[in-house]
């Protein structure tokens, strides 16, 4: 089903209005799925779905139209109904709304500590499989350009004072030496650096090459 959709919350009144060109009911379930686990990209839904609860709120479907006219009707709808959940009165984008400084600042608040939801989740080989497919043929949005030089200075002063641990030299320098034996590099280091790593580590990593 394609069309247009409101949130409504039946406590006050208030909802929220979008829409979807591929199906409503996979939209429905990205909107509470997001809701349920706190991290919504609506802080105005979100607050009230956390103070009401779920039962409170109901998904319902507004009309049903073609993929080409669904951003026509929403804005037509936004600009009609002034949905008070809706953070920006443009139904393509949030261009033209500006986080005041108490919204910024209890997002960032909110987000401390905050585990993200696929942290410790293992891809199946048939997801990889598809995730490779997915990617064939792509372009990087930044290639061929160049770094300007305050972007270099940012990248450099973000590193200052960080020093690898013993562990990730260890996983370093066994990425270097397999990639060595497979012939992608030629030293596992630059010829006049010296190696900081613990003697014993690179004894242990020799071994299981």
């Amino acid at each position: 089903m394609i069309g247009v959709y409101e949130i409504v919350n039946k406590v006050n009144g208030k909802k929220y209005i979008g829409s979807s060109a591929d199906d409503i009911n996979k939209r429905r379930r990205a909107h509470f799925n997001q809701l349920r686990r706190g991290d919504h990209n609506n802080p105005l839904l979100q607050r009230s779905f956390n103070k009401y609860g779920e039962k409170v709120f109901e998904f319902q479907p507004i009309l049903v139209c073609s993929p080409s006219d669904v951003l026509s009707y929403e804005q037509t709808l936004i600009d009609g109904l002034h949905p008070e959940y809706n953070l920006c009165p443009d139904a393509a984008s949030m261009l033209g709304y500006q986080f005041t400084p108490e919204q910024s600042k209890r997002m960032s608040v909110s987000h401390l500590g905050q585990v993200p939801w696929n942290k410790g989740i293992q891809l199946l080989e048939s997801q990889k499989a598809k995730l490779r497919v997915s990617q064939r043929g792509h372009i990087p949005w930044n290639k061929g350009k160049k770094a300007t030089r305050l972007a270099c200075l940012h990248q450099c002063e973000s590193h200052l004072g960080l020093k690898h641990t013993e562990e990730s030299k260890l996983k370093r320098l066994w990425t270097w030496r397999k990639k060595r034996a497979e012939g992608l590099f030629k030293r596992p280091f630059p010829r006049k650096s010296k190696s900081s790593l613990n003697p014993k580590l690179i004894k242990e990593v020799a071994m299981l090459i």
